[in-house]
């Protein structure tokens, strides 16, 4: 067996809470379309399992969007999955929570009238997470030994005992990297908090007072000599054990409510674990534009039905990059197009009669 698929296996069964939660998959999908006048309306769609969609850590979006149905029922498994739709009309620009915390996606509608045609330009934008800025990179902390076999195919022949051996080198890894995302998390908190007036000895302070209790943290979880836990079955879910000593180690070096602290840094982990979410969630978009010709769509859609485009946001990208989509059309406007021509057929006869008359004389 592959050990990338093996890692995925085990880190379910050492996360529990977020296991719960990766297993239903959430669809949100962004439709924008537009009137015969030529007006933009858009709806945005969550659905999936109810336990996901009516988990308060998924945003809703804001009040420029209408609610229009909220909904319960059975799939064709007897699952029992749940939808929210959203709706919003008339609009030149619009946020979606596709976002980190304190970040909205944008909608934007540019639209311009010529004498000849009508221009239009939709730009949807999804922000970057910076997820390695702020979380770390699981993949750093593969060992070297682990990195090999995968890269060399040699899984599949290894000893059971090797295969489990290099699991468990795996899994010391990422308690390692859960490690580094705390570490992270306490020093963006202390920034958040502090937001214009951010003193990097508090940050320093925060991270220190911290960092000796998040390290114990490990150690307690490995055991003792005489009886070593398997690291395999090491929850990397530490939140509920950390949560006070981060606030109580950020309140030290800040000075900031205690109350306040909880607040933001509750926020960061939901955060966290919607990025955690989008590994198995789907974001799609949909552009309908049938009255124009689009001339300039970057990037290129995935499918197109007639006048319909379609996009899958690509969650790779989101982890250091904007994922931005801009299409661009125009619509001619063939009654002044038609009186134009008129206007220049009525100029051009005038002067052909004045030239004739001119040679006449």
């Amino acid at each position: 067996m592959n050990m990338k698929s093996l890692r995925r296996q085990w880190l379910f069964l050492l996360l529990p809470a977020i296991a719960l939660l990766l297993g239903g998959c959430v669809t949100h999908s962004i439709l924008i379309s537009f009137t015969g006048e030529g007006k933009p309306e858009a709806s945005y769609t969550i659905e999936g399992d109810s336990l996901d969609v009516f988990d308060d850590r998924i945003p809703l979006p804001s009040k420029e969007w209408t609610i229009v149905k909220r909904e319960v029922g059975e799939d064709s498994s007897g699952n029992i999955v749940a939808s929210y739709i959203f709706s919003a009309t008339q609009f030149q620009t619009l946020s979606h929570p596709i976002a980190p915390m304190g970040e909205v996606g944008s909608i934007d509608i540019n639209r311009d009238d010529h004498w000849f045609y009508s221009s239009t330009e939709v730009i949807v934008s999804f922000p970057n997470w910076h997820a390695i800025e702020r979380y770390g990179d699981p993949e750093a902390y593969v060992p070297e030994e682990v990195r090999i076999v995968e890269e060399s195919g040699l899984d599949s022949s290894l000893s059971v005992e090797t295969e489990e051996e290099l699991e468990r080198m795996d899994a010391r890894g990422q308690q390692l990297w859960t490690v580094d995302r705390y570490l992270r998390q306490m020093e963006r908190l202390v920034r958040t908090v502090l937001a214009d007036d951010i003193d990097s000895s508090a940050v320093r302070d925060a991270v220190e007072r911290f960092a000796p209790i998040v390290r114990a943290h490990v150690m307690t979880l490995r055991g003792d000599n005489l009886e070593p836990t398997d690291p395999r079955n090491v929850s990397l879910e530490w939140y509920p054990v950390l949560r006070d000593p981060m606030i109580i180690a950020a309140n030290e070096a800040t000075g900031i409510a205690p109350e306040t602290l909880a607040t933001t840094l509750d926020s960061l982990e939901d955060e966290y674990k919607r990025w955690v979410d989008l590994e198995d969630d789907t974001v799609q978009l949909a552009l309908v534009l049938p009255d124009a010709h689009f001339h300039d769509i970057t990037p290129e859609p995935e499918e197109s039905r007639g006048d319909t485009l379609f996009w899958t946001v690509p969650r790779e990208v989101l982890a250091t990059d904007d994922f931005t989509i801009i299409a661009a059309g125009y619509t001619l406007s063939w009654m002044p197009a038609i009186l134009g021509g008129l206007f220049i057929g009525m100029v051009g006869g005038f002067i052909v009669r004045k030239a004739r008359k001119k040679r006449s004389t």
